[in-house]
């Protein structure tokens, strides 16, 4: 048997609808850990008067909201895709558009952790 005998191919799209549909899986854990260092950032600089890299804790803020709504977004478009039952897209449209939102919301969210993690350890004793 050839590799090619062994894995049968989707020919009607299943292998891209999964992929879409673990794109919004994705997006939706980001989303969630997003809102969750939100909330942390929050608490810190309620309880603490006194804290050390307050412009890290604020760049991080800021990059988690932007991962936060461009995440929220980006897996609005595919579900509202979903819903119309036209998750296999065509060439360029909104498949573009959700795939920018996805990588900026990752990038975003990945110096949003850098941020977070600086500013905990400048406030470790």
């Amino acid at each position: 048997m050839t590799p090619h005998q062994q894995m049968p191919h989707a020919t009607d799209g299943t292998a891209q609808v999964e992929g879409i549909k673990l794109a919004y899986d994705y997006l939706k854990h980001m989303t969630t850990l997003g809102t969750g260092a939100v909330v942390i950032l929050a608490t810190f600089a309620s309880k603490f008067e006194s804290v050390k890299g307050g412009s890290h804790a604020r760049q991080a803020l800021v990059g988690f909201l932007i991962s936060i709504a461009g995440a929220m977004i980006a897996a609005s478009i595919y579900a509202v895709r979903d819903r119309h039952h036209r998750m296999i897209p065509p060439p360029g449209g909104w498949i573009t558009w959700a795939t920018l939102l996805w990588a900026s919301s990752t990038i975003a969210f990945i110096y949003s952790l850098v941020k977070l993690a600086l500013f905990a350890s400048a406030n470790i004793p």
